[in-house]
């Protein structure tokens, strides 16, 4: 509860650090390479694979902050209304 605590005011941050991240901006890199976050790397265009299933995985590293973020917020509202 303590660690849920602590994150939760930061937790709206996450889809923004995210979305950004998967621009690959030089200055975004460099933040998240100095705060050691772990990211995972966007896998370029390669012919071999199913261009839906490169689609898919793309838009789900672009989007995933914004589902963690919806479930972090949704998780208290949900204890409120039981």
């Amino acid at each position: 509860m303590v660690t849920f605590a602590c994150i939760f005011p930061f937790a709206q941050l996450v889809p923004y650090i995210l979305f950004a991240h998967s621009f690959h901006w030089k200055w975004m890199d460099k933040i998240i390479e100095r705060l050691r976050l772990d990211l995972i790397a966007v896998n370029h265009y390669d012919p071999d694979k199913d261009p839906l299933k490169q689609f898919v995985q793309d838009k789900i590293q672009q989007h995933g902050g914004f589902m963690v973020e919806a479930l972090v917020e949704a998780l208290p509202q949900s204890i409120l209304q039981v």
